[in-house]
C-alpha cells in the first residue's frame, strides 16, 4: 500500500544509503567523476536491492541472517555468487548496519502501535 510504502522510506533510504557506501558492485561514480568536476549522483544506485533485503527482512530473516540474505539479494541481481563474502568484515558490518536501521525501523512501529 502507499501507506506502507511511505512509512517505510526512511528505512529504504538508509538501507540503499549503506550498500551504496559498502558498494558491493561498484556501483558508486560519485567519487571518480567529482575529481574530474562531473559531479554525477547516483545514489539511488542500490534501491531495487535495498527494497528486496527489506522484504526479506518483514518476512522474518533474523540478525544472523542479514549478511547471507544480502548475498541473496546480489546473486539474484547480478547473476553471480556472494556467498563467499559473507563473513568478510566488510559484509559484516554493512550486514549488521542494516540490521540496525530494520530493527529502530520495527520499534517504531511498535512503538506506533501502543
Amino acid at each position: 500500500s502507499d501507506e506502507e510504502r511511505d512509512a517505510m522510506a526512511p528505512v529504504l533510504s538508509t538501507v540503499s544509503a549503506v550498500l551504496y557506501q559498502y558498494d558491493p558492485m561498484c556501483l558508486n561514480y560519485r567519487d571518480y567523476f567529482d575529481v574530474y568536476g562531473v559531479g554525477i549522483d547516483n545514489h539511488d544506485e542500490y534501491d531495487p536491492e535495498a527494497r528486496s533485503l527489506l522484504a526479506m527482512l518483514k518476512c522474518g530473516v533474523t540478525e544472523d541472517g542479514v549478511a547471507d540474505a544480502i548475498a541473496e539479494v546480489f546473486e539474484y541481481y547480478f547473476s553471480c555468487s556472494f556467498s563467499m563474502y559473507t563473513c568478510d568484515s566488510k559484509w559484516v558490518t554493512m550486514a549488521r548496519r542494516i540490521w540496525v536501521a530494520w530493527a529502530a525501523y520495527q520499534e517504531g512501529l511498535s512503538t506506533a502501535d501502543k
